[in-house]
């Protein structure tokens, strides 16, 4: 497409709230719930949804000076609540309940973190469970509001970390009166003394940084050191950068490192700081320097060097270290000294994602959080000196009598690169050439696509669907150059992997077109729009959740301008010349027949802007009006969509019932 074949009639989307706007979104939701609503099979797998979600769901506790605060959402709850109870065994007690803060459970817990002693917690709301969140502190021994810190104005970071004293917490934050469109950019750490208002803090790291870069910031367990890690997101590839500060020189910061084009993030244990980077390592290594050494300058050493798989994270706890590694898009856990040596493999179930609870570093227990395709959300206890390993908590979904199957299989892209996708399906389900099948992909911004657990897939599954994940370039399941292989000018190869991932499940006899969808969210939901434009013979259904679907304007709304990295800057030629080949908006050709798309986005997502859901939607029904165009709009509701389990219900029956139709999916 040349620069002068570039129309944008559908300009007036991106002011949602005024009243043609709200006309149109109105009438198009109106008509999509209508829609989904008269589908056949929906009030079935609304039920049998209902009772899949009456389980109790749990969090991985999170201990500071012998009390646990955790997470738990039993079957009636909308949203979880946040318990503390003393000690392992002890009573749990109510801290906050979103559930009473807003009557239609809008308002949603989003992060917490308690002081060292466990005295205060710092926590934050957001009132449409969006990124603008509002930082508060509670007294954790009498449940009692403290103080509200921070207000949403100025896009608070999250949680930050306290003070050894309490007398108040470091965050990151952006401006208190930023330039109109940038709410979201100006990311600074601050301090905020309790008691002051939050126009007056403290700034302590990043005057004179681009915008576009955000920060971060954790405290050593003796309170004395303070780690920084630079986000920068102006720069044409991402990259980190790491800072040490001994608060008895406040206004000193070391950089560990600085100035070069990788990434790395690090933690504290002892007194030495633990770093996990890429730098002269594309999958990954980990390194660690006494805190002393650090600040005089010296460089850190390796003691986990680079391996044939991806090293995805480390912690500490007590005298071992826990590693994960992404093997082949799955995780394993192994364990190690301190110094990196002594590696075993901890024994947990194949296929799964992997993550560790948050504890003390002289704890003597470690918390692993396990999830697989067929094994819902499990937690383990991990004695550290018996290296005894047992289960914690476990949630306690009413699974069904069948039994699943998880394998995995490869395909080759058009430039010949191998390609992983995982395939799940109901035991006794045959290449019959005919299976409903529906395959999730995102492929972006270093982010691995892992084994999830299949409760919202679960009616498809037992209907005998076929559910696929595919394991695409962009993503983060290979290293660096899998990521770089997928971003900027390399975009076209995500798709491509897509494509190649959906003509493998037809050749071998999985499914057909006819009956073959696609769903992803946000940059997937790029990547299943693009896709549908390019091969609309090659699918029989697409869901394209909040999805990025305008490339030439992205940058200019929400958090747009952080996305630059990853796909260009459309102001500079060459670059918008790249997305221009593939941008979903720009690239509706009238007159075609495209297959049945889903469009779902919520009017408080201010990740990825509406505006890329209503304009595509527009475009799309204008070039060939007896297409099926289905635009479906959460109200009161952020990039994820609903928070609550009443609203996750009804939006996951709304998207079955559509592929459940459409792909002609039976009893």
């Amino acid at each position: 497409m040349k620069s002068t074949d570039i129309r944008d009639e559908f300009a007036w989307l991106e002011q949602p709230h005024t009243k043609r706007a709200q006309a149109w979104i109105e009438r198009e939701d109106a008509a999509a719930r209508k829609a989904l609503a008269g589908m056949p099979a929906r009030e079935r797998i609304k039920r049998r949804l209902q009772r899949l979600y009456r389980h109790t769901r749990y969090q991985a506790p999170v201990v500071r000076n012998g009390w646990y605060f955790h997470e738990k959402k039993d079957p009636s709850d909308e949203l979880p609540l946040l318990y503390v109870q003393k000690g392992l065994r002890g009573k749990p007690r109510v801290l906050i309940n979103p559930n009473k803060l807003s009557k239609d459970a809008s308002v949603t817990l989003e992060a917490w973190r308690p002081s060292q002693d466990g005295a205060l917690l710092l926590y934050a709301l957001s009132q449409a469970g969006n990124d603008k969140k509002s930082l508060h502190v509670l007294d954790v021994r009498t449940g009692k509001l403290v103080e509200d810190a921070v207000s949403d104005a100025i896009y608070p970071l999250d949680a930050g970390d306290w003070a050894a004293d309490n007398s108040g917490f470091w965050y990151s934050r952006g401006l208190v009166k930023p330039p109109k469109g940038e709410e979201k950019l100006h990311r600074r750490l601050y301090f905020h003394k309790l008691g002051d208002a939050y126009q007056k803090d403290r700034l302590v790291f990043g005057e004179g940084l681009p915008k576009e870069d955000m920060l971060s910031s954790q405290l050593s367990a003796n309170r004395q050191y303070l780690l920084v890690e630079r986000m920068v997101l102006s720069e044409e590839e991402f990259r980190s950068e790491l800072y040490l500060c001994d608060l008895a020189q406040p206004d000193v910061f070391v950089p560990i490192i600085q100035g070069k084009r990788v990434s790395a993030s690090g933690f504290f244990h002892r007194d030495q700081l633990y770093i996990v980077t890429n730098e002269g390592a594309p999958r990954s290594k980990a390194q660690r320097i006494a805190l002393a050494d650090a600040m005089r300058g010296k460089k850190p050493r390796t003691i986990i060097p680079e391996a044939k798989h991806v090293l995805a994270g480390v912690t500490a706890v007590g005298d071992t270290l826990l590693s994960v590694y992404f093997e082949n898009a799955a995780d394993r856990v192994y364990t190690h000294a301190l110094d990196g040596s002594a590696t075993r493999p901890l024994r947990l179930p194949a296929f799964s994602s992997i993550g560790f609870g948050d504890v003390e570093e002289e704890s003597v227990e470690a918390f692993i959080i396990l999830a697989s395709f067929a094994t819902p959300r499990t937690i383990y206890r991990y004695e550290v000196r018996t290296r005894k390993l047992a289960v914690f908590k476990r949630n306690s979904v009413p699974l069904p009598a069948v039994e699943f199957v998880a394998k995995q299989e490869w395909c080759t892209s058009k430039d010949g690169t191998k390609v992983p996708m995982f395939i799940v399906h109901k035991k006794g389900v045959r290449r019959n050439g005919a299976n409903p099948t529906v395959m999730l992909g995102y492929g972006g911004f270093d982010v691995p696509l892992t084994p999830f657990f299949m409760l919202r897939q679960m009616p498809f599954l037992e209907a005998g669907g076929v559910f696929v994940v595919a394991n695409l370039r962009g993503g983060g399941e290979f290293g660096k150059a899998w990521h770089d292989a997928g971003r900027r000018n390399n975009k076209q190869n995500v798709f491509n992997d897509f494509i190649a991932a959906a003509e493998h499940l037809i050749q071998r006899t999985y499914t057909k077109p006819e009956r073959l969808g696609i769903m992803g969210g946000s940059n997937g939901g790029l990547l299943t729009s693009a896709v549908m434009l390019q091969r609309p013979d090659l699918f029989g259904a697409v869901a394209s959740i909040v999805p990025v679907t305008d490339m030439l304007r992205f940058h200019k709304f929400g958090g747009g301008a952080l996305w630059v990295p990853e796909y260009g800057n459309p102001d500079i030629p060459k670059e918008r010349k790249w997305m221009l080949r593939y941008s979903p908006y720009h690239n509706v050709k009238d007159g075609t027949a495209y297959p049945p798309l889903l469009i779902k986005t919520s009017d408080h997502d201010d990740r990825v802007h509406p505006m890329h859901s209503y304009k595509f939607a527009a475009r799309m029904c204008q070039a060939n009006p007896e297409n099926t165009v289905l635009v479906r709009v959460e109200r009161q509701a952020g990039h994820s969509g609903g928070a609550a389990q009443s609203k996750e219900i009804e939006e996951q029956a709304d998207m079955l019932a559509f592929f459940f139709t459409y792909l002609d999916v039976g009893e």
